[in-house]
């Protein structure tokens, strides 16, 4: 039974737990939230069903594997001696080879990439940054195409993960996608007009025309023609727009005012409702009350007219982080292309000029905040759109794991003995007057600092967590505690500290990263080292939370736990991976996307639901008591969309001229897609190889197409076995590499082709 001192003690440190909880934007935000398809389905949809979708020494800062050895390893989940596995275990020689094939081979690779630079990068020709949040209508090759708004999106892991594929595939269709994605890195970190201050996504603010059949673009800014402040190469951009956009034509409706004010009354008549329609015009719009407005740039700045998405926080960092990192790999790439380390070396210097940013600031992320001159700069997220203030800002960083990361992207650098540096955002104070006074926590009032990669909370490390004591018992025991009693009530009060738990993990992954490209090996020995801590940890944690209320989560966690370890060169329990299912999800998805049907008409709404969702919106999704009388003082009990003869009708609030008159929206015609991801797992196949080999994925689906028919099926499967029994001897270019059955042109047709060639059944290209 649990022990009878847990009933009020679990309860304060739900209040404790809560508070750290809504010091962040999102409770489950880490770039691949759960590596599945989510339905782009907001409460404030009409029809969501229709979606797709440490140890502290006081007397060095030197971090040492030294420095983390306790003399005992009481306590601790994972004891201090444990070795760091060197290899990712094989299950049968040929998996890893056959499971990238599957995912990953070369002309899949391709599409997808298309795809994701089709519908999911937003900006211009030779830049974009990625939105993910996307509503779709087609009507043969022409696609509409809005973009967002989203508060978290993946920025910087697309670019990544673009630059692993071109770094693996070297085609010159992903290294323009490498480059556009590049350049947008710099777009995001630059577009303020304030060196280093990023945006959660940003706007050039026009409405551009691909047309790829007769390979020219258009951009107009309220009806009129815009000119580029950056005035693209149009060489670069010709071949751009016959890589990706060959055959269709797109229109990109990229004007905030147009998203906000035209598509989503009738689409998210909730949030309208609540929120887009109280608009704080000529100088933003608002987006979520939570989180972020859509601020204008001024003039003189070079991207005066556009927006940008301000109060970019922690919890995008590490995105972010990943992307400039992969930029700094590129630039110094010498057999990438030109433009790739062109546009490589743009996002490293910008991804420099935030470290540097956020160093100068004690370790907090900037913005410009709402109502302030714009040349003033504050950390982000301090006073809420909504004008509430925060018991913590969204931009100090809390954990030391990204405070070491945001170092290592700085023009300082990080290596060892580790300096110390401040982590304003700590979590400690705010936890610790729930905890044991003999756990070791600073007083409320002092400063905290960082001096160890692996510390956690109050001096200790990730795996000495249930040394984190309430009434003697540790963290980790009272979650068992309680799930022994009453399974699954854990996650109620633990669901979500350990839904921010992708914070501190993914940074370490990003300083082993950082260690990687630099060449510091004994940096990269002591990040791992940790790494190891706190995977073992997620793993723990996942198991114990959701192994009884929510296994589906449990599964997920453990997927994307597995995903970092390997990245961080460490073995992952290849059954956690689960055959890669999830990444093949999004593959599918993406290449379906290519191929959509024609979007139909949506289905009519009527006033009734019009009133029922804003009310509901109102009631259940506004938390702020500001919202929810400012809703009421502007809008009474009727909400500002209304069903006419003719379609439907919307009216917005602005400060100098209040509620406009009526004016007609559009209804809802697109398809809406959210949380689609892409190439998730193909790091892996330059990083944990023995998880994923894409020695077979390099030669593609053309290799093993026997008959040219451009696809591999059974006919080829016939002309290999036949090839086999004829040639006996040698292969060579001599006789065409045995009839092409010596797949991998080793010189004999052996167990290797074999499997390669089961493998590649069903592949096309």
């Amino acid at each position: 039974m649990m022990r009878l001192f847990s009933k009020f003690n679990v309860a304060l440190l739900t209040v404790g737990l809560m508070v750290i909880v809504g010091c962040n934007d999102s409770s489950n935000s880490k770039p691949y939230p759960d590596d599945s398809i989510q339905p782009d389905a907001d409460s404030g949809d009409v029809s969501p069903s229709e979606d797709i979708s440490a140890d502290t020494d006081d007397d060095t800062a030197s971090e040492t594997l030294e420095d983390v050895t306790q003399e005992t390893d009481e306590g601790d989940i994972v004891p201090d001696g444990d070795d760091v596995p060197d290899d990712v275990p094989e299950v049968d020689p040929y998996q890893a080879a056959r499971m990238a094939f599957q995912l990953y081979y070369k002309e899949r690779v391709e599409r997808t990439v298309l795809a994701y630079n089709r519908f999911f990068l937003f900006g211009d020709t030779t830049f974009a940054i990625n939105i993910a949040r996307s509503a779709i209508d087609r009507e043969g090759d022409f696609f509409e195409i809005v973009p967002g708004p989203k508060d978290n999106n993946a920025i910087g892991n697309s670019a990544r993960n673009i630059w692993f594929a071109y770094k693996i595939f070297r085609s010159r269709s992903l290294a323009l996608a490498a480059a556009r994605a590049f350049e947008g890195m710099e777009f995001i970190t630059t577009v303020s007009g304030h060196s280093g201050v990023t945006g959660r996504n940003a706007y050039p603010n026009w409405t551009m025309t691909i047309d790829g059949e007769n390979k020219t673009v258009t951009r107009t800014r309220d009806g009129g023609p815009v000119e580029p402040p950056i005035v693209p190469d149009p060489a670069l951009e010709e071949e751009i727009i016959s890589t990706f956009f060959d055959g269709v034509t797109i229109k990109y409706r990229g004007e905030p005012e147009d998203i906000l004010l035209n598509f989503m009354p009738a689409n998210e008549v909730g949030r309208y409702s609540v929120t887009y329609s109280h608009t704080m015009l000529p100088d933003y719009l608002r987006v979520s009350d939570c989180c972020t407005s859509l601020m204008k740039v001024p003039e003189p700045y070079l991207w005066a007219g556009a927006y940008f998405s301000n109060h970019d926080s922690r919890d995008n960092y590490r995105d972010l982080a990943y992307g400039y990192l992969a930029a700094k790999e590129a630039s110094e790439d010498p057999d990438a292309d030109p433009i790739v380390r062109a546009a490589a070396a743009k996002a490293w210097a910008a991804g420099l000029a935030n470290g540097d940013l956020i160093q100068a600031n004690g370790g907090r992320i900037q913005t410009v905040r709402e109502g302030q001159p714009w040349e003033n700069t504050e950390v982000s997220g301090g006073i809420r759109p909504d004008e509430t203030v925060e018991i913590e800002d969204l931009g100090s960083l809390s954990n030391c794991q990204m405070v070491y990361l945001a170092r290592a992207i700085s023009s300082e650098g990080l290596t060892l003995p580790l300096p110390t540096l401040p982590e304003p955002g700590a979590m400690d104070s705010m936890l610790s007057p729930f905890l044991d006074d003999d756990v070791g926590c600073l007083d409320a009032e002092e400063e905290h600092f960082c001096s160890h990669l692996g510390t956690s909370i109050c001096g200790k490390t990730w795996g000495q967590v249930n040394e984190l004591t309430l009434s003697g018992v540790g963290l980790v025991d009272m979650i068992k505690d309680m799930e022994s009693e009453t399974p699954g009530s854990a996650e109620a009060i633990f669901g979500h500290f350990y839904g921010n738990f992708d914070q501190p993990m993914e940074s370490l992954m990003g300083v082993v990263e950082y260690a990687r490209i630099v060449g510091d090996q004994a940096l990269y020995d002591a990040a791992q080292f940790e790494l190891a801590q706190i995977t073992e940890v997620s793993r723990l944690l996942a198991t114990l939370i959701y192994s009884s209320s929510d296994p589906a989560n449990e599964a997920d966690k453990l997927y994307w736990t597995a995903l970092i370890e390997a990245q961080g060169g460490i073995a992952p329990n290849i059954e956690h991976l689960g055959l890669f299912t999830k990444a093949e999800a999004h593959n599918a998805t993406l290449e379906a996307m290519l191929v959509m049907p024609d979007t139909p008409e949506g289905a009519p709404i009527t006033q009734e639901t019009i009133m029922e969702v804003a009310e509901d919106f109102y009631k259940n999704r506004s938390n702020s008591k500001q919202v929810r009388d400012r809703y009421r003082d502007t809008w009474g009990d009727t909400p500002p969309v209304r069903v006419t003869e003719e379609g439907y009708e919307a009216r917005y609030h602005e400060p100098a001229g209040g509620v406009t008159d009526w004016y007609p929206v559009e209804g809802p015609h697109h398809a809406r897609y959210a949380s689609v991801y892409l190439l998730a797992a193909l790091p892996l196949c330059d990083l944990a190889p023995k998880a994923l080999d894409c020695r077979w994925a390099v030669l593609g689906c053309e290799r093993p197409d026997l008959n040219d028919d451009q696809k591999v099926d059974q006919a080829d499967l016939d002309l290999f076995n036949t090839a086999k029994d004829e040639f006996t001897g040698g292969c060579s270019t001599e006789n065409n590499w045995c009839n092409g059955a010596d797949l991998d042109h080793s010189g004999t047709i052996d167990e290797e082709d074999i499997e390669f060639m089961n493998a590649a059944q069903g592949c096309w290209w």
